[in-house]
């Protein structure tokens, strides 16, 4: 959950079709155990991807049993896809995957794209086929990368009936993954300064962010939460989930460093709790 701010990006979308991506607004999918459902408001949520959104949302809560039936459906009257297809997808798979261990390994700067494309089992030219340089396969790494953070959380929080036991277990996955290796050097440590501030927080929003908020309106539709400005306070957790996230692969003690930071989110969360 680096930064905040609610721009989204799909680039996720952009970059990889977005396959598999309801995960990436779980939070609206995990209102469902919730009664008198409504939309997220479309001005605030402010991504290039409204429209989607509110479809997920249709799709996951509102018609669930119609959903199963319906992706059945749309999967029958899919066409096979041609070995060409195939074959394009797999080599764009084997890129990401070479791209992740790359940067996991050495970093954005000390990475090569020959080796990447060795280690990948590809030529150069399939390399550009795919991504216009380095740098847009590094995007792409981290669009999936916090995709799959997203699926994390969704997990984790599904688990859960009250939206708060949802939302503190969606926090604790997160910092899960920023414990990881790979995640904190590419997401947490690089993805900024690499990507630039502006898509960096674009990712960031499309993904842990959005979550995160669509969450805190949950409960501030539901009466659980006095908070004027929810976006805001949104951004604010965000912020310090954040930086806990950074200190992680830094401290002498990171389960330590962990248990602390959390309970300052929760404090602070508490404070905005709505007394029956």
């Amino acid at each position: 959950m680096p930064k905040a701010g609610v721009s989204n990006t799909m680039s996720g979308c952009r970059t990889s079709s977005a396959a598999g991506i309801s995960c990436r607004l779980f939070a609206i999918a995990s209102l469902s155990a919730s009664s008198n459902i409504r939309p997220p408001s479309m001005v605030h949520l402010n991504t290039y991807h409204v429209f989607e959104t509110y479809s997920m949302y249709v799709i996951c809560v509102l018609l669930p049993a119609r959903q199963a039936i319906g992706c059945r459906a749309m999967r029958a009257k899919e066409p096979p896809k041609s070995r060409r297809e195939e074959y394009s997808e797999a080599t764009r798979q084997a890129l990401l995957d070479a791209g992740r261990e790359a940067f996991a390994a050495s970093g954005f700067q000390a990475a090569g794209m020959e080796a990447i494309s060795r280690a990948a089992r590809v030529t150069r030219g399939a390399f550009y086929h795919h991504f216009e340089d380095k740098k847009a396969l590094f995007d792409a790494v981290v669009v999936a990368m916090q995709r799959e953070a997203a699926a994390r959380i969704e997990a984790a929080a599904r688990n859960e009936r009250k939206i708060w036991d949802r939302l503190s277990a969606g926090i604790d996955a997160y910092l899960d993954a920023c414990e990881e290796p790979d995640y904190a050097r590419i997401v947490i440590q690089e993805a900024q300064a690499v990507l630039g501030e502006p898509r960096y927080r674009e990712i960031e929003e499309t993904y842990p962010t959005a979550l995160l908020i669509a969450t805190l309106r949950a409960l501030k539709r539901d009466g659980e939460l006095n908070a004027d400005d929810v976006d805001l306070l949104s951004r604010m957790i965000d912020a310090m989930i954040c930086k806990i996230g950074l200190l992680l692969p830094y401290a002498d003690d990171s389960k330590k460093l962990r248990r602390n930071g959390q309970k300052i989110v929760a404090a602070v969360l508490e404070t905005f709790r709505q007394k029956a």
